[in-house]
């Protein structure tokens, strides 16, 4: 659902304890980012404390603590019917001040500081599968695991060398086509392509009232028009080779070339998509800020129309918001890729 909200109340829980009515009063303006993957989410809550209860040691944010955050919007003036979104959950990293009149801010990341998520490691993991490494991350930093994936991808071994779980994750999942998030209780994976086939949920046109600014950019520079995979078995002196080229390349003459292990043609097959992909899904994007808080979240399609040659399918890879007087909503989007 994608709504354009009126009336807006926050639903808040701290430390798993709701803390809705006692923040109410004091409640400036939230500010959010949820990305698609590779960064992780953020959230900022802005306090007016005329009576400074939140410099108490009763009231004062820890860092460390946690947040969980929804705002709940009416359909529209006439309607008070209220739908959540929820923002996400976080582990507050920052809890600046400043005045007069005194301000405090609570300033939380996705991404859990307090673990060992982020902590540089070596291991050598062997005879295992993408699900099954982070599964074993997940639970080893005390998150539970969600993984969407049609595929899950092999390894004989391959080495986490002096890598945060979070980078060598993100490294593995990038290098198969796949979308990773995390927040303070879970991991979660899911396929680019899955995600890029859903059916859009909204349309903006050139002409929307409430559209402020907007931008795009199609670079054809860091493009190429298909990627050859090629691995020769050092012991047997077999080579597999197979080159992908989609059914629209871009108008380039520019080959992708990747040597790295792979056991069948299949797996060739495979990785030359998801290398061709991991190169070109970036070549058109484009930008939206509206006014207003919208019901939008990263990993939804939607529609562009009115913007010329940059109308079609894209897929949000970015929404960040705030609430409050001059509230507003950003998106990033990029071109959803077909084919491959």
């Amino acid at each position: 659902m994608v709504m354009r909200g009126r009336s807006l109340s926050v639903e808040m829980e701290y430390n798993k304890q709701d803390i809705s009515i006692e923040v109410e009063d004091f409640l400036e303006n939230i500010s959010f980012q949820d990305n698609l993957s590779g960064q992780a989410d953020s959230i900022s809550v802005s306090l007016v404390d005329r009576e400074r209860r939140w410099l108490t040691k009763q009231w004062a944010p820890k860092k460390g603590d946690t947040l969980s955050v929804a705002v709940k919007l009416s359909k529209d003036w006439q309607n008070n019917e209220e739908v959540a979104k929820k923002l996400g959950d976080f582990e507050i990293d920052e809890t600046p001040m400043s005045g007069p009149p005194l301000k405090v801010s609570i300033r939380g990341t996705s991404l859990p500081q307090s673990g060992s998520i982020k902590a540089r490691k070596n291991k050598a993991w062997e005879n295992t599968t993408l699900k099954k490494i982070a599964n074993e991350i997940a639970r080893n930093n005390g998150l539970t695991l969600y993984f969407s994936a049609s595929d899950d991808t092999e390894y004989d071994r391959i080495d986490q060398d002096d890598q945060s779980d979070i980078a060598f994750l993100n490294k593995l999942t990038s290098d198969a086509g796949l979308v990773l998030k995390v927040s303070v209780k879970k991991i979660i994976i899911m396929s680019e392509q899955q995600l890029e086939n859903e059916s859009t949920v909204t349309g903006f046109h050139i002409d929307d009232a409430d559209l402020k600014t907007y931008s795009g950019n199609d670079s054809l520079s860091s493009l190429y028009k298909s990627c050859r995979v090629d691995y020769t078995e050092p012991q047997t002196n077999k080579t597999i080779s197979y080159t992908f080229t989609p059914k629209n390349p871009p108008k380039t003459g520019r080959v992708l070339i990747v040597n790295e292990e792979v056991k069948s043609e299949s797996e060739a097959i495979k990785l030359a998509k998801s290398s061709l992909r991991n190169a070109n899904k970036d070549g058109c994007t484009f930008s939206l800020k509206f006014a207003g808080f919208m019901f939008l979240y990263s990993g939804q399609c939607v529609d562009l129309d009115g913007f010329g040659t940059f109308n079609g399918k894209y897929i949000i890879t970015s929404v960040s918001g705030s609430t409050g007087s001059g509230s507003e909503t950003s998106i990033e989007l990029r071109k959803v890729l077909e084919g491959y």
